[in-house]
């Protein structure tokens, strides 16, 4: 049986993330009722409503409103529009809570820190449910980020839940194959704009830290893209418009 969220609970969530982004970044307000509309237009597309938030949340706070072309450069390809059923746009909510979670400012009460843990735990380990590539997290979390007990804690914890699951059967590690020849054409935009971007500032991409962690587990995932078309696009579109954001310009008029 394939997971869904039923369309109240969906509207709930989406509107409970539009509030959040639109009150730290008012800019994004006509953004995201321009997507509302579009939406409106074709109900059958509402379980994005999911999504539209997220990838305005998963920008830098002082250009979140480039979070319209993360969504944009997601559903560019006709074939990821057509894979984004209930159950795709629910993983790729997921994967986005967690990375979210992981790559933001960490708290600094302690007892803020364990709720912070036990969430990114029990995110991480209920994403493993819904994609094979959730492992892959951890790793990329781990070699980006600095490496301090919060770090270790998360990585040992996490760990520890997917091996249970697996004992459980509840897990499989995924199976290297082959991409589809289509997926090259969906993060043409996006890997031209990291070329550039990692071309232009070279080292410094190493120092965006939060933007490495999505970097590196877009580049973990290469072998395992089929049937994560649309997590390896959304991880490439994100990491492409926070480099491009980042890089040094001059203000003209």
């Amino acid at each position: 049986m394939i997971l869904q969220l039923p369309p109240y609970l969906i509207a709930v969530i989406s509107t409970l993330l539009m509030s959040l982004t639109i009150m730290t970044s008012p800019e994004t307000t006509y953004l995201l009722v321009l997507i509302l509309i579009w939406v409106l237009l074709d109900l059958t597309k509402y379980p994005l409503l999911l999504i539209a938030p997220m990838v305005f949340l998963l920008v830098p706070k002082y250009a979140r409103g480039l979070g319209i072309l993360v969504f944009g450069l997601l559903l560019a390809s006709p074939k990821i529009r057509v894979e984004l059923t209930n159950y795709e746009v629910l993983k790729l909510f997921s994967l986005s809570l967690v990375i979210l979670l992981l790559i933001s400012p960490r708290p600094r009460n302690t007892i803020a820190k364990i709720l912070w843990l036990a969430t990114v735990v029990l995110g991480s380990v209920t994403l493993d449910v819904l994609t094979p590539i959730a492992p892959l997290l951890v790793v990329a979390y781990f070699l980006a980020l600095p490496r301090d007990r919060l770090a270790y804690l998360y990585s040992i914890f996490t760990v520890t839940g997917f091996w249970v699951l697996y004992r459980y059967g509840l897990f499989s590690f995924p199976t290297p194959s082959p991409p589809p020849r289509w997926i090259y054409e969906a993060i043409l935009i996006p890997v031209l704009v990291i070329t550039y971007s990692i071309l232009k500032e070279k080292g410094e991409v190493l120092r965006k830290k939060q933007t490495l962690v999505i970097l590196l587990l877009a580049l973990l995932m290469t072998p395992f893209i089929r049937t994560n078309e649309a997590e390896f696009t959304l991880l490439l579109s994100t990491a492409s418009v926070r480099l491009i954001a980042s890089l040094p310009h001059e203000e003209t008029l």
